[in-house]
Parts: C-alpha cells; structure tokens; sequence
C-alpha cells in the first residue's frame, strides 16, 4: 500500500459526506454529521466558521480605514489563503486573491469584496448566491424587524 492511500484523510479537507464514503463511523447516525463537539472541524464546518468570521470582522472594520489597518486587512486575507487548512481550498482563494485583491478601502467595500468571493464559491459548490444587499442583516446587525434582538 502506498504513503498516500495508507494516510489517512484530512477532516479539515473533506466533507462529512465524503468521509462517511471513506467508510469512516460515528457513534451519531450514519446520515448525519457527528454531534461530538469534541470531534475536529470537517470541511463545511470549518468554511461556516471561517465565512462567520470574516464576514463578521468586515462588518466591524472601520467605514474610513487608515493605512495600517488596510493594509493588516489585506494581509489577514492574504495570508489566509496561503495557510487555509484545507488544500484545494486555499488554492481557490489564492486564485481569487490573485485574480481579485481584497478591497481594504473601507468597510462596505469590503464587504462586498468577501460577499462576491463567498459567491463564487457558492455557484462552485452549486449553492445559490447571497443577496449582497443582506450583508448587514445577516452578518451586521440583524433585520430590522428585531427578529435577532
């Protein structure tokens, strides 16, 4: 058996789905992630995680940023896609930050900057795309009906 089939698989690069096909069990159901919260972080929770956090550390970055604190946005971002722990997901956002620089101006342009990589990687996965005008309702705020109050 070769180095590479006899390794095992990296949670954080794979799916649950996929890791069930990898015949891998669980005390939990055979159709459902593990509830363990001890268990590590598969590749959907880690990416809900990581979008969490930077569509949340968006909304809170300064409307009129200076310099420095552009400048340590872009490089969180950058970074980001060269230490991202799952392989072929890095490599996409190394792709998009290449092809896309992260736009650190101010915080609406970030915003939507992430918005527009979050959809892109949505519309690979075949998920439907985010309405980027919601972005303050869903990572800000919350609606304005008070509904998260």
């Amino acid at each position: 058996m070769s180095n590479e089939t006899s390794k095992k698989p990296c949670r954080a690069c794979t799916d649950f789905s996929s890791w069930k096909k990898l015949g891998r069990t669980t005390s939990a159901s055979k159709s459902s992630p593990p509830q363990n919260k001890e268990c590590p972080p598969d590749r959907e929770d880690l990416g809900r995680a990581t979008w969490t956090f930077l569509h949340t550390m968006a909304d809170h970055f300064p409307e009129r940023p200076n310099l420095q604190q552009q400048h340590k946005a872009y490089t969180l971002l950058t970074n980001l896609a060269d230490l991202y722990p799952c392989g072929e997901c890095a490599e996409h956002l190394q792709v998009e930050v290449k092809n896309n620089p992260p736009d650190t101006r101010s915080r609406s342009l970030l915003s939507q900057w992430l918005c527009g990589v979050h959809n892109n990687v949505n519309v690979r996965l075949g998920k439907d795309a985010f309405d980027c005008s919601l972005l303050g309702d869903r990572w800000g705020e919350g609606p304005s009906d008070g509904s998260c109050d």
